[in-house]
């Protein structure tokens, strides 16, 4: 998407950071850009430059004003014999040009960027071009090639598309695995742990399975991937031969301390090796329980409850109140940890965490109320309503999360399992169905605008829903 902005000003309503998919922005200087938006935007030419674009680009009867901004920005640099009409051409000449001016080390560190997985820092790529071209920095080639890159907001660099294939052309197959050889390598020997989980990314393109392995299952890796790079993890996992071969050499590798038993049992919960979280997680649990800081308790408490939800879930055939103890104890444990620590610090963390733990209670109540008389059913089902109206109330003019999204998600599943229950019975259900339809649906817009269409939750809205409707 390339955004064309007139005589307006561009801060008070562009977004920060931009929506994904925009590259670049052409629009007059602004004294209020946001963040993100000063990379992508196209400086107008001005004085004697754009007087010679005017008259050299009624190139091929275009008017300057019919011309890609790209094109126009690139063939300015070029003499006006080799500014082909074609934009890819035109990036492959300007690539050529700065090769035969540079040389090699262009190939190289485009090849190298192309091979990364979110770009690389300025500084890496220097250090990477230093053992084998002493003297070549990468602030030329970036100077050169500066309309056809882009800086994220990591300060990372990256190729925009078309000098991406143009790289990737250049840098064929065989080439390209010895450039993933050399990034693992570099990658490995870095001591912030954010920069050297790339390494893992290049094992797995090289298929150096056993050394994959070996990086993930490093406690400062893996805490980086499993918080940050969570879906790269699951390709990794499946790629080394499943998630209890990484569970294992976890484990041969040691989880002693309570924060890494916490994210092992939330990682394990997450990926459906239910048992073996419940067992990681329940040995937290001793060491959160004589922590001085009572919320170390309740986060495993809601991670032990999560994970009975999940693992209940997938096997839909609870068939009493006390298969769900597990659930309901920690459930209620974190509620009264939580609500204790809000009434001390109102923080929005203090708030997140009281909703999660409500939403975990909520789940259970209406749970309970599947495999109960219709008595209890009622009193457990009002129990979740107003533990999730509890959560709207602590949100209420907040923008769209996923905890809030997942509440509402359980609110509505309650009010489906009260309707279906007076159904059963021939009771009046009709307007209580409508209420259910309605939270699934708020549900799912909220999920989507917190999390993007493929989420945990949305798997809920989408199969209740067509439970409803069918």
């Amino acid at each position: 998407v390339v955004l064309f902005l007139d005589d307006i000003e561009v801060g008070p309503w562009l977004p920060a950071p931009l929506p994904p998919g925009v590259r670049c922005i052409v629009a007059p200087r602004s004294n209020t850009m946001p963040k993100g938006f000063a990379r992508l935007h196209l400086q107008c030419l001005e004085g004697p430059a754009a007087v010679e674009l005017q008259r050299r680009f009624t190139y091929a009867g275009k008017a300057p004003e019919r011309v890609n901004p790209l094109w126009l920005k690139l063939a300015s640099q070029l003499p006006q014999r080799l500014a082909t009409a074609e934009l890819p051409s035109l990036v492959t000449t300007t690539v050529e040009l700065l090769e035969k001016d540079l040389g090699p080390c262009v190939t190289f560190v485009l090849g190298a960027i192309a091979c990364s997985r979110v770009g690389l820092q300025p500084k890496e790529i220097n250090e990477l071009l230093q053992p084998e071209f002493p003297g070549a920095v990468w602030e030329e080639v970036a100077r050169r090639l500066a309309p056809l890159l882009v800086q994220a907001e990591t300060g990372a660099v990256q190729l925009k598309r078309l000098l991406q294939i143009c790289a990737e052309r250049k840098v064929p197959p065989e080439e390209r695995v010895q450039v993933h050889k050399r990034l693992a390598v570099f990658f490995s020997s870095q001591l912030d742990p954010r920069r050297r989980v790339e390494a893992c990314f290049h094992f797995f393109r090289t298929g150096n399975l056993a050394r994959l392995l070996d990086s993930l299952v490093a406690w400062p890796i893996f805490q980086v991937l499993e918080r940050d790079h969570r879906s790269a993890l699951l390709e990794y996992c499946r790629a080394v031969g499943g998630y209890a071969v990484v569970r294992r050499a976890l484990a041969k590798a040691g989880t002693t301390s309570l924060p890494q038993r916490i994210i092992v049992g939330r990682f394990l919960s997450h990926v459906g090796e239910f048992a073996a979280a419940k067992e990681m997680l329940l040995e937290a649990k001793k060491e959160a329980a004589v922590s001085k800081d009572p919320t170390d308790l309740g986060q495993v408490c809601t991670l032990i409850a999560e994970n009975e939800i999940r693992y209940w879930d997938s096997l839909r055939n609870w068939s009493s109140p006390a298969a769900l103890k597990d659930l309901m104890d920690n459930s209620q444990t974190a509620v009264t940890i939580f609500e204790d620590q809000l009434r001390c610090c109102d923080r929005m963390s203090s708030r997140v965490d009281y909703a999660q733990a409500l939403s975990r209670w909520a789940n259970g109540c209406f749970k309970i109320s599947c495999v109960t008389n219709m008595v209890f059913a009622y009193r457990f089902l009002g129990k979740a309503d107003d533990a999730i109206q509890k959560v709207e109330e602590l949100f209420k003019g907040c923008p769209p999360s996923k905890v809030l999204g997942r509440a509402i998600l359980v609110r509505g599943v309650a009010k489906l399992v009260l309707g279906h229950n007076r159904q059963r019975y021939t009771l009046p259900h009709r307007e209580i169905l409508v209420e259910a339809s309605q939270l699934l649906t708020r549900a799912e817009e909220i999920l989507v605008k917190a999390a993007g269409e493929v989420n945990e939750g949305s798997i809920y809205t989408h199969g209740n829903l067509g439970e409803l409707y069918l």
